[in-house]
């Protein structure tokens, strides 16, 4: 995946029931006209279902697999790779290493396993002369990770050794950082965002940082991660940014902003801003290749904040069991 090239994929989660079989799936994508797609593991029916299909995966080591590949050690990941990436080589274009791994509320933040898993993963790949064209990373989350976090200026993350060791195999490997990016979480939690600036339509009073001005939370976000990984080492400052997640309830809570037309407002403009090439303040015209979080309504994903979160998708399966839109969005911008 080219990271200078801008798109807006989909995160294609399967926590529901019912869903789509993945066949059905790619027609739908297709028919919508996506070209990338995330999603959260190697399961080989949905990698099957994508063969020749036009459409570039992402796919991911699920976090509670990280560890069995940790203690299997090069022998493990050159099997994880022999079976899960080199038959479908033309279709994967990266690899998640687990997800949101040194986020406080993780289990896994204390685990010494990720990066050297992903050092593993990464000689499996040039074994097989595919590390240029696939390329490995893992998802940061950004709430609670980088702090101070206003403005965006001032960003720092809060356990820097780890994000150095992070941050220092990208480099070296020519990779780019997954970031999910959730304005919806910290307009939700923070009563002194304002709607529109987390919305993307015109604030009632831009964010003004120095010379930079803010007129959108999404970026304001991507800069504060961009300003600690500056701040970190000047050699991070420009590592590119695939942004892996980002989206807005439809439903599921009464928490304010959450409602069908705030999701298609956000998802609408984010795909404007991202295909826009606009970039952000400390990035002007740069790309940010973004994932819109989700294709479907989740109602088996595990509860972290409230019911909203079985409620980001794009798509749910009705009562009749067809495939319903929650609402219009055009994926081309």
């Amino acid at each position: 995946m080219a990271t200078g090239t801008p798109f807006v994929g989909i995160d294609y989660g399967r926590l529901g029931n019912p869903l789509p079989k993945p066949e059905e799936v790619v027609k739908l994508l297709q028919k919508q006209g996506v070209k990338n797609v995330k999603i959260y593991d190697v399961d080989h029916n949905v990698l099957n279902a994508f063969t020749n299909s036009g459409i570039k995966l992402s796919v991911s080591v699920p976090n509670d697999k990280v560890e069995a590949l940790f203690s299997g050690g090069q022998g493990a990941a050159d099997r994880w790779v022999q079976e899960n990436i080199v038959p479908y080589k033309d279709t994967v274009t990266s690899i998640g290493v687990g997800n949101e791994w040194l986020h406080p509320s993780s289990r896994y933040k204390d685990s010494k396993a990720l990066v050297p898993v992903m050092r593993l993963l990464q000689t499996s790949l040039s074994k097989h002369r595919l590390s240029e064209q696939i390329k490995v990373s893992t998802p940061h989350a950004y709430g609670g990770f980088v702090n101070p976090s206003f403005p965006p200026s001032s960003g720092r993350f809060q356990d820097e050794g780890k994000m150095r060791e992070i941050l220092q195999f990208l480099v070296d490997n020519h990779s780019y950082v997954m970031l999910n990016v959730y304005p919806f979480f910290a307009y939700a939690q923070e009563g002194s965002i304002d709607e529109n600036y987390a919305l993307f339509k015109t604030p009632s009073k831009a964010v003004q940082d120095g010379p930079l001005r803010y007129t959108n939370l999404f970026d304001a976000m991507l800069d504060t991660f961009i300003s600690a990984m500056a701040k970190l080492d000047p050699r991070f400052k420009n590592l590119p940014i695939v942004v892996t997640e980002t989206g807005w309830p439809n439903g599921g809570s009464t928490r304010r902003g959450v409602n069908v037309e705030n999701a298609r407002y956000y998802n609408q403009s984010v795909i404007k801003h991202v295909l826009a090439k606009k970039g952000t303040p400390l990035r002007p015209g740069q790309s940010f290749p973004t994932y819109i979080f989700a294709l479907f309504d989740e109602n088996q994903k595990d509860l972290v904040w409230d019911h909203e979160e079985r409620h980001f998708g794009h798509f749910r399966v009705g009562a009749n069991g067809k495939v319903e839109p929650v609402y219009q969005l055009r994926m081309a911008g």
